[in-house]
Parts: structure tokens; sequence; C-alpha cells
């Protein structure tokens, strides 16, 4: 599938962090768990297909386990992954999704493709501001939308397993 040849205007693909380890009196921003990383070798094998690398920025929460959702797809394509506070699940939601729609809407200017991967509360918010949906994605999950102004949803992926 190349997501280009099917949709005008810019992409812009959310990604659910992967599955975290979980482990009794661990930090809180800990890594992802075995089925976490398998996960995130999907969403890698996933992105790929859909032939996105060029033009393609990559941004994600601080938290490790967000970086690490999107590790095998930078390596596989030689991108890096840049922090974006305002992905952050700990920020203010709603000043976080406005923050967040003022800068994508400034680099889309520069990137075919925008990259974010972030947590459930946030994407849940995001939908609710932008499309008046309850929504919830999966761990591991992606939703990709395009569009240069107003954003239109162009498919789900719950599980990419």
């Amino acid at each position: 599938m190349n997501i280009f040849e099917e949709n005008p205007g810019r992409v812009l693909i959310i990604i659910r962090h992967a599955h975290r380890f979980k482990k009794p009196l661990v930090d809180v921003d800990n890594g992802l768990s075995p089925k976490g990383k398998k996960q995130s070798r999907f969403i890698s094998k996933f992105l790929s297909k859909l032939h996105c690398e060029e033009e393609t920025h990559l941004y994600s929460s601080p938290k490790k386990r967000c970086i690490e959702t999107l590790t095998p797809f930078a390596k596989k394509k030689k991108l890096s992954i840049q922090n974006l506070r305002s992905l952050n699940e700990d920020f203010l939601l709603h000043t976080s999704i406005a923050d967040f729609m003022e800068w994508w809407r400034k680099e889309s200017e520069t990137a075919k493709v925008t990259i974010v991967c972030t947590h459930l509360n946030w994407i849940e918010s995001f939908f609710s501001e932008n499309f008046s949906l309850p929504f919830e994605l999966k761990k591991g999950g992606v939703a990709i939308l395009f569009g240069d102004r107003k954003l239109k949803i162009f498919e789900i992926r719950q599980s990419l397993e």
C-alpha cells in the first residue's frame, strides 16, 4: 500500500505505545515488555509497507515505552526520533492537544508524513477534540489520518499481530 497514492495532503500517523513492562516497585517510566517488543516489530513492518519513509518525521512522548515502540522502524529507515513534550501523558490534555495541533500544522509544511507515539489518554482527547468521537486505541494500535487543514480518518488498526 502506498499511502501517498490514496491520500491528498499530509499524513499523520498516531501510534499508541506497545505493551509496557510492569513490575512492582519499578520505575514508572519503564520500557517495553517482551510482548511490547514484539508489537513494536509488527508496527515497524506495518509502517514499512506504507512506503512513507520519504519526508517522514518521527516524534514521541518522552516516556521510554513510546520511544522503544518507534525504535525498530527508526533504525530500519535510519530516521531519528524527536521527543515532543505535548505528547506526554501527564500534560494538561486540552492544552496539550491544542498545542500539538498548532505545532503539527506548521510541521506538516515540512514533512509529508508525521508519525507520533503517545498514550491512551492523549489519543482519547485527540479524537474527542478533532472528531467528537469517543475512541480507544489498543496498545500497539495505529491510526492513520490525512488532510491539510481538516483531518480525515483513513484507517484504524487496533492490532497488527
